[in-house]
């Protein structure tokens, strides 16, 4: 079982595959009929050809990187949000706002900035 269908989608040629030249991310399971009960315990899995996870148990850590678009938008459109999380919300519209330092802070990785394209 792959995720070239889904890293093709969002444009990432190197993942997804066990091909030359792709990253090794790799999750290996022992067949079983119940796949809820197969899926929910990998005997190993290998990020970016690190081992990472051994009969379900975290052994590494391996950052990555957080894949994003940063589309062009109106930000007038943010007055109307906000009005509506103030009167129909608890929760404020600023929770929901990430700025890219919050996403990269205490060393967990990076950001990759894609292009957008609109088909």
């Amino acid at each position: 079982m792959t995720r070239a269908g889904a890293a093709k989608l969002i444009g990432l040629q190197d993942r997804g595959g066990l091909s030359a030249g792709n990253w090794a991310d790799i999750t290996v399971y022992t067949d079983n009929a119940n796949r809820q009960q197969m899926f929910e315990k990998p005997d190993y899995v290998f990020k970016d050809g690190q081992l990472v996870v051994v009969n379900g148990k975290v052994v590494s850590t391996k950052w990555g990187t957080t894949h994003v678009v940063q589309p062009d938008f109106d930000p007038s459109v943010e007055k109307g949000l906000k009005d509506y999380f103030d009167r129909y919300l608890t929760m404020k519209l600023g929770n929901f706002k990430i700025s890219d330092d919050e996403i990269t802070e205490d060393g967990r990785g990076s950001l990759t900035v894609h292009p957008l394209k609109i088909a």
